[in-house]
């Protein structure tokens, strides 16, 4: 049967399944699918997004599912117990279709998927190129390496498919709608044990690839917007690039309202943060600071120190950009004397919003590895969240006291 002919679903198996509330982290354009979606349109290929988020429960998604040709499913390691629930939905419902399974966790745990006799096809890395001839038929085999596209021959996001954007619990973001979120790059080029090898594994070695800024900017100017979210890992990692994009921004558009997740180490000069918020409307910096322990950033591979972290924030404090703390308790190496260390940092930066975590052991990591060669590992689902113990060796009782203590420190 021809491609165009075929009923086809791209489905969004997110953890945060059934979320229809406005909550600020469940209200983001889900790019990676987004994106596979838009090539698949480009390629004559249409389909039907189901993203759980926005469903009401298992009974609204097993009358969605009904009646597929071809179903595509992009999985995220967080998103696995959700993700294989739907799969199996799908199978049960659609005995006949292709069901193809790509993102993150194929990529790093293809194993894990290969013996899954309801899956049809596996893609692994980028799918962009891949997916659309799998779904023509043009690919038969069951695990495919995806071939790495041109970003800046890749076609926009269809947001029309997607619902409303905006961050709507995070409390003093000025911005109106419409909000917008965009992405100029692939993947961050550091090192941190908790991330990589991940990026490379996906997306290539050591490498970041920057869509041009005349691309950026040709989406920009076709999606509206008055406050906005440039959700790069690394955005601030490529200062060529960035002022670059400065400059060409400036000359067309007035600041307004910005989001931008950014390291510590580059946020350390108040003339640069100065650029960023006169020029681009830079209102929020969602900083991973992670520990205020220079022996846990150290294990990490940070590449921060607990001084760059605090210069850092007093230096947005003094610009008036707003701070978003990720902070991370409880990797391997962290002692309660650690955990205080953070609190104390905790205490100095006065973030404006405070998201702690405890540390997760998520496959794709060379943490991971390490907790599983020392058996650490205590939990093999679950979110970075708060809640049931994680890995041996880390005194939660005392962690989540801190934990919550953090909140008095947040600035209003």
């Amino acid at each position: 049967m021809a491609s165009e002919k075929l009923k086809i679903a791209f489905i969004y198996p997110s953890t945060y399944k059934f979320s229809r509330q406005y909550s600020w982290e469940v209200r983001w354009i889900y790019h990676g699918l987004g994106l596979l979606i838009a090539a698949c349109k480009q390629q004559g290929i249409e389909g039907d997004l189901i993203d759980l988020r926005r469903l009401f429960d298992w009974n609204e998604y097993i009358r969605k599912i009904a009646n597929y040709d071809v179903i595509c499913f992009s999985v995220m390691s967080v998103d696995y117990e959700t993700a294989d629930k739907a799969i199996e939905y799908a199978r049960q419902l659609n005995p006949s279709a292709k069901i193809i399974v790509g993102g993150t966790d194929p990529s790093i745990r293809t194993w894990l998927w290969e013996d899954d006799e309801r899956i049809n096809h596996i893609v692994t890395g980028e799918g962009e190129i891949t997916l659309p001839k799998i779904i023509k038929g043009e690919i038969t085999e069951r695990i495919v390496n995806g071939e790495q596209p041109n970003l800046n021959d890749m076609p926009y996001i269809d947001r029309t498919q997607w619902e409303e954007e905006y961050p709507w619990g995070l409390n003093g973001f000025t911005g109106k709608p419409p909000f917008k979120t965009f992405l100029s790059s692939r993947a961050c080029f550091y090192r941190c044990s908790f991330c990589q090898p991940c990026s490379d594994i996906m997306f290539g070695k050591g490498q970041e690839r920057r869509r041009s800024v005349d691309h950026f900017m040709k989406e920009l100017r076709q999606n509206p917007f008055e406050s906005w979210f440039i959700h790069d890992d690394g955005f601030l990692q490529n200062r060529k690039w960035v002022d670059d994009f400065v400059d060409a921004y400036s000359a067309e558009f007035k600041p307004k309202p910005l989001i931008i997740q950014a390291r510590a180490n580059f946020l350390t000069q108040e003339d640069y943060v100065m650029k960023l918020k006169n020029t681009l409307g830079l209102e929020w910096c969602i900083i991973g600071f992670e520990s205020g322990s220079d022996k846990v950033l150290e294990d990490l591979n940070k590449h921060c120190t607990r001084k760059i972290n605090i210069d850092a924030a007093n230096n947005l404090h003094k610009c008036g950009v707003k701070i978003f703390a990720n902070i991370m308790f409880s990797t391997p190496t962290e002692t309660n004397a650690d955990a205080d260390l953070t609190l104390s940092m905790i205490k100095e930066i006065k973030p404006q919003h405070y998201s702690p975590t405890t540390y997760m052991p998520y496959p794709g990591s060379h943490l991971y590895e390490h907790c599983k060669k020392n058996n650490l590992i205590l939990s093999k689902t679950g979110n970075r969240y708060a809640g049931k113990p994680k890995i041996k060796g880390i005194d939660y009782e005392y962690v989540n006291k801190v934990l919550m203590e953090g909140y008095k420190y947040v600035t209003k």
